[in-house]
């Protein structure tokens, strides 16, 4: 057989599983607040003592409105963002300054790797203490450990309490950042980019649409971000592609323990022949609760897979139209979904970015692993597809057998093939490492083949073989003594048995008891004595085949 996928496409696959691993990670280190990214208001130069006096009255105006999100939310801030902001020490440097508010410090989660994190009062009374990274003190001061240094944001001198762990990430447009309390600005001539408005949700309380609604009434001309829901899309393309192999898996599952069921079912009639029912009791019971146990394993991904795929509709409910089949709801659910999309102004948080080129990274890598897997499942088809015109080709020209040395033992016994023990004159040198297989072309032909049984009578043997069509056929085996007299016949069959369990029987060495004690494959309605002399007379393989 062809190989089913090339050395290449093997080393792409594992370079999309390997991405899509790294970006599922990075996507789920952020955390699922909601945000209100808005437009900070404008430094009032004529007020000389607090020029930052909206944004006290902004804060004021959030607590008001946040005491309806008792039941919703966990924490709430608002925080300023200066995007590239002058810190002067002994150098000056553009980093990213982020104002907290009360609960900022909760939000952003920082780890002091120097020093320690503001105090709920310092945050509260405006103390003029400031955070900085690890690489920003490196650049402002030539030391790590620069606690208790001065930094400059424009007149205004600010003291290092800590210094926190830091490393640059996408949506990062500096490679630097600090942190200062928002309250420490109101009496500052600084002017913040804009404000943002993050909460903590409580799951499953709708925190999402009372807190848009409360900030849009509240600050109207923001860009409100749920950052559960962009996560969800970010994944979405992953979701379907797990969907999908997942079913696939679950399927060949479940037709595997299908067909072990039967085999079961065969195997256990088989054995109440020649033993009690009592005495298979242990056998009958283990095997039972194997198959159980595969069946449940089966429903309980079917659950599972059917869950992953239909989480994003209890995410995105607004995608679901009222009525699923009325153009009219089709539409009026599209252009609602694409009003969001479709602003002029959008505000962009750090999260917000991270995610969006993560997507873009998921999806494409997730299509790319899904081209690829497609095209080896269509190469598995292919290659399905060319050993069954071959077989029939080989069948046509009166081949009996035919051989081949694989590697792929398992692959050719699903196309019918056994595997032949031992030495035997076969074409051509014995490759290493490689098994010689055989597989019944014409199983009339073979059984012709045998040779004659001292044991006289007749039976009627069914041959299955999903491959070559014309081998699916009743064939009545008559015995003399003398010869054997093979034709075909449309009446109920005694024994029936799959083409490569015919080869089994035919060119192995067990007696026909054995094999009925030790394999399966094969179902029998009656038995008599004619089946153990005919399959008795095993065949040596003949090489008048290809």
């Amino acid at each position: 057989m062809r190989r089913i996928i090339s050395k290449g496409q093997l080393f792409l696959l594992i370079v999309c599983a390997a991405i899509l691993i790294y970006g599922y990670m990075q996507i789920a280190a952020v955390p699922v607040y909601l945000q209100y990214m808005m437009p900070s208001p404008s430094v009032q130069t004529e007020n000389e003592e607090k020029p930052n006096q909206n944004l006290v009255s902004y804060a004021e105006r959030l607590q008001e409105a946040a005491e309806e999100w008792s039941g919703f939310v966990r924490h709430y801030s608002m925080d300023g963002i200066v995007q590239q902001a002058t810190l002067t020490g002994e150098g000056a440097v553009q980093a990213r300054l982020t104002a907290l508010g009360p609960d900022g410090q909760v939000l952003k989660s920082l780890i002091p790797r120097f020093g320690r994190l503001m105090y709920p009062e310092e945050l509260k009374d405006g103390e003029k203490v400031i955070l900085i990274d690890e690489n920003l003190a490196l650049q402002l001061f030539r030391v790590a450990e620069a606690v208790e240094h001065t930094v400059f944001i424009g007149e205004d001198a600010y003291r290092v309490i800590g210094v926190i762990r830091h490393g640059r990430k996408v949506g990062d447009t500096v490679d630097y950042c600090a942190y200062i309390p928002l309250s420490s600005v109101t009496a500052s001539r600084l002017q913040m980019d804009a404000l943002c408005v993050t909460a903590d949700p409580i799951p499953g309380t709708g925190a999402s649409v009372a807190v848009q609604s409360t900030l849009n009434n509240l600050f109207p001309g923001g860009t409100f971000i749920d950052l559960q829901k962009e996560r969800m899309g970010a994944w979405l393309w992953l979701r379907v592609l797990l969907f999908l192999l997942g079913m696939a898996c679950m399927v060949r599952a479940a037709m595997y323990l299908k067909n072990a069921t039967v085999l079961f079912v065969r195997r256990y009639r088989m054995r109440l022949r020649d033993r009690y029912a009592w005495q298979l009791t242990g056998w009958m019971i283990w095997h039972v609760l194997l198959l159980a146990l595969g069946f449940a394993a089966c429903a309980a991904a079917f659950v599972y897979l059917m869950n992953l795929i239909l989480a994003p509709v209890y995410i995105f409910p607004e995608w679901i139209p009222a009525i699923l089949v009325e153009w009219d709801d089709i539409q009026s659910a599209f252009w609602k979904v694409w009003k969001n999309f479709a602003v002029m102004k959008e505000y962009r948080s750090p999260e917000l970015m991270r995610l969006r080129f993560f997507t873009i990274l998921m999806n494409g890598f997730s299509s790319l692993a899904g081209v690829l897997l497609f095209m080896a499942f269509g190469r598995i088809r292919s290659s399905m597809e060319t050993v069954r015109l071959s077989l029939h080709a080989m069948k046509a020209l009166g081949c009996s057998e035919t051989f081949v040395r694989t590697e792929r033992v398992v692959e050719m016994e699903e196309l019918g093939y056994i595997q032949m023990n031992g030495e035997w004159p076969a074409q051509g040198k014995r490759l290493p490492k490689q098994v010689q297989m055989l597989r019944i072309l014409s199983p009339e032909r073979v059984l012709c083949a045998v040779p004659a049984s001292r044991k006289t009578g007749s039976f009627v043997l069914e041959v299955t073989d999903p491959l070559i069509q014309d081998n699916n056929l009743r064939l009545e085996v008559v015995c003399d003594g003398e010869k054997n007299t093979i034709r075909e016949v449309n009446q109920d069959w005694d024994i029936q048995m799959s083409v490569s369990t015919l080869a089994r029987v035919l060119y192995g060495s067990q007696s026909l008891q054995a094999f009925l004690d030790s394999q399966t494959g094969c179902e029998m309605h009656m038995r008599n004595e004619a089946m153990d002399g005919f399959f008795s007379g095993h065949l040596h393989p003949g090489m008048e085949s290809v």
